[in-house]
């Protein structure tokens, strides 16, 4: 039964950094389409700095923000659910 939950979880985590990947692609794209080359290019080169873009210029960016963010809220709580959910090792 744990494997079961450790595999369902892992594959959330994945589908998460999916989301975020493909999200932070169009995020990038985004902003070298309204000539914001610097977070254009820094977004490219380091993912996570779709978010801040997002978060910035929600009102031209606020369809990759939906995917950037639901991505990594699904990252963090599959993180923080194979860390801190259940001990593996307990008996019963």
């Amino acid at each position: 039964m744990e494997s079961l939950i450790i595999a369902s979880i892992t594959i959330l985590g994945a589908i998460g950094v999916a989301i975020f990947f493909v999200g932070s692609l169009i995020s990038a794209l985004t902003a070298l389409g309204n000539k914001q080359y610097f977070l254009g290019i820094l977004s490219i080169i380091f993912l996570p700095t779709s978010l801040i873009y997002c978060a910035l210029n929600w009102d031209k960016a606020s369809y990759p923000g939906k995917l950037v963010y639901v991505g990594a809220g699904l990252l963090v709580l599959s993180i923080v659910v194979l860390i801190f959910g259940f001990d593996v090792n307990s008996t019963g």
